[in-house]
């Protein structure tokens, strides 16, 4: 039986909410978000659905830049809706009542487009969480010519094809691009009301837009299957080249709850001139293109005036890369200031730390300092393209601890392609040396001062030029955590390790062929979800799934494939081409390094990607 979206609001805030676990995620009504949703018949109604918990899906800045987008478009209609916490899930399945969205509380099934964020491959079960308790067939052909539009995007669908059974389409790229010729073609087909298939027919046809039941699959000599798009070719990449001709929302909602990003978020920039081999995002979000200090300034006092939030972040791929960093901070400090607002980046170069730079940071308060030296031995920087020196790095804690930096944290990698013990040694010798420079460096400095060292797995991603390297084994991966906790003096140091269970999977299902959706639906029917949380991973329900699917996970992430073969993801093109990935991934094996592309750098890289502004 059909339940209105009153009932379930209704149903909804006295029978479930004082039964789960922050009930303000799933309360809706936060200050800024869209109002009237639902009323207007003749609007094109879409849902934004983020496969994690509200409090991360509030923090992705990109999500909610899709969201004020959509909103902005005459005649469509944007609302969302977030994963639900396992008692969440378990109190609506109780009552028969499906996941809505927050604006409304209309279920996913009743929207014309359902939309995922797709930005971590460990969230995949929670889409077909979300998908089944919100009344919205799993897969494709359970929907047939009815239903919603299910479509997606972001970062992991640069390789769609674990996902491709569940889908109707995706976009490959940065939405502001595509979203709009997309909205058009299921307008068209809603007031025509001429069904799914032209629908996806027509979807086809927009540059960026990938439909997988449109494309064959095939094996490849490796035995992974590969896809072919026939006379279509390979799907490309869409982009804007210029940032400031992309509207800047005035306003972001205030969540309702702490979120875990609770600050304004300013993208300065997109893309990187730098080239580390591990990568992704750094290769897959070229070229490297900057909004103007002007409209950044002014876009940070809007919302500053809309949320009243104490802190600016500047987001980017490496913040100090901006070329206009002086001006924008001299701007957003004469107004943060005085505000008591401090200004943050999340991200720092360990070569391009300024202390000039970092003075402003500190006028209100230092939020922290993040480097990222990722490997122990000048040796293997060299084969990942992190051209940082040992000195570089002394300097950088030095010069930060003068300043006043009470916390630095710094991330490391294990497994990465040609390591050795010596190299993971290194790690804790380097460390070690950074301690003793700190403290040297900051003998004047009051209170207590926090040294964070993260230590995560190397995983091989698509579209890099380690994307067709063997992840480590996990028996290694869990030797060299030992050799480090054995080495790392943790009375003068807080130390993480990423779980390598977790990392294993991820690295299954980032380079995996579309096989692995039987693998990820028998996950999710063992009760898989939220298996980014390592206290909620079932390792033993996944490597059930993969073993009653006829799959062994190494075939995926540890095994070595042939370079310039078909790959999965080699029908999707991200613009770097397939000739340079090789090219990097064989300079690696030499121990050679690549400047920074740009004029501040060695000039063009010959990446493939065309950096005209126009």
């Amino acid at each position: 039986m059909k339940i209105d979206a009153m009932q379930i609001r209704r149903r909804v805030e006295l029978e479930v909410l004082p039964r789960v676990e922050r009930p303000g995620r799933y309360a809706g009504g936060e200050l800024n978000s869209a109002r009237g949703c639902g009323s207007d018949p003749s609007a094109l109604r879409v849902v934004l659905c983020f496969p994690e918990v509200y409090e991360i899906g509030m923090s992705n800045l990109g999500f909610m830049l899709l969201y004020h987008l959509l909103n902005g478009i005459p005649g469509v209609e944007c609302e969302r809706a977030f994963a639900p916490w396992p008692d969440m899930e378990r109190e609506l399945s109780a009552r028969g009542l499906p996941l809505y969205s927050l604006e409304s509380f209309t279920p996913l099934s009743e929207f014309d487009i359902v939309g995922f964020s797709l930005s971590y491959e460990m969230t995949y079960t929670n889409i077909l969480t979300m998908l089944s308790l919100g009344g919205v067939g799993r897969r494709t052909a359970d929907r047939a010519n009815s239903g919603p539009l299910v479509i997606a995007g972001g970062v992991c669908a640069c390789n769609p094809e674990p996902l491709a059974d569940f889908f109707d389409a995706f976009f490959i790229g940065e939405a502001e691009e595509g979203i709009v010729d997309i909205v058009e073609a299921a307008r068209a087909s809603k007031k025509r009301d001429s069904g799914k298939s032209a629908l996806l027919n027509a979807l086809a046809d927009i540059p960026g837009v990938y439909v997988p039941s449109l494309c064959e699959t095939f094996t490849t000599p490796s035995g992974l299957a590969a896809v072919s798009c026939g006379t279509r070719g390979n799907i490309k990449r869409r982009f804007p080249r210029d940032l400031d001709s992309i509207h800047a929302p005035p306003a972001f909602i205030v969540p309702g709850i702490e979120a875990v990003h609770d600050r304004i978020q300013i993208e300065i920039f997109r893309g990187c001139v730098q080239g580390c081999r591990y990568c992704q995002a750094g290769m897959i979000y070229r070229p490297h293109r900057e909004r103007g200090p002007r409209s950044l300034s002014r876009n940070a006092r809007d919302l500053f005036d809309a949320m009243g939030c104490d802190e600016i972040s500047l987001l980017s791929l490496n913040a100090p890369d901006y070329s206009d960093m002086g001006e924008l901070l001299d701007s957003l400090s004469a107004f943060a200031a005085p505000r008591r607002v401090s200004i943050s980046m999340p991200s720092t170069r360990v070569d391009s730390f300024s202390e000039e730079v970092y003075a402003k940071l500190r006028e209100v308060r230092a939020t922290g300092l993040t480097l990222a030296p990722e490997a122990g031995s000048q040796r293997l920087r060299n084969v990942i393209n992190k051209r940082v020196t040992e000195e570089d790095i002394m300097k950088t804690v030095s010069a930060a601890s003068r300043a006043g930096w009470k916390k630095i944290k710094l991330y490391f990698m294990i497994g990465l392609p040609t390591e050795t013990e010596e190299d993971v040694r290194g790690i804790a010798e380097l460390v070690a040396r950074m301690v003793e420079t700190r403290g040297r460096s900051a003998s004047r400095v009051k209170g207590k001062q926090v040294f964070t060292v993260s230590v995560s797995n190397f995983i091989p991603k698509p579209h890099t030029p380690f994307q067709w390297e063997p992840m480590d084994s996990m028996e290694s991966l869990i030797a060299k955590k030992r050799i480090l906790r054995g080495l790392i003096d943790r009375r003068a140091v807080k130390l993480d390790m990423h779980d390598v269970e977790t990392s294993f999977l991820e690295a299954a299902l980032a380079r995996g062929d579309r096989r692995l959706c039987s693998v990820i639906e028998r996950a999710w029917l063992s009760g898989c979800r939220f298996d980014g949380w390592s206290d909620m991973l079932k390792f033993d329900a996944w490597t059930h799934a993969f073993a009653s699917s006829d799959l062994n996970p190494d075939l995926f992430a540890r095994a070595s494939m042939q370079p310039l073969s078909p790959t999965p993801w080699s029908h999707i093109d991200c613009g770097v081409s397939e000739k340079y990935l090789f090219l990097e991934r064989n300079k690696a094996l030499r121990g050679e390094t690549t400047p920074d592309c740009g004029p501040r750098g060695g000039g063009c890289s010959g990446c493939g990607i065309d950096c005209s502004s126009k």
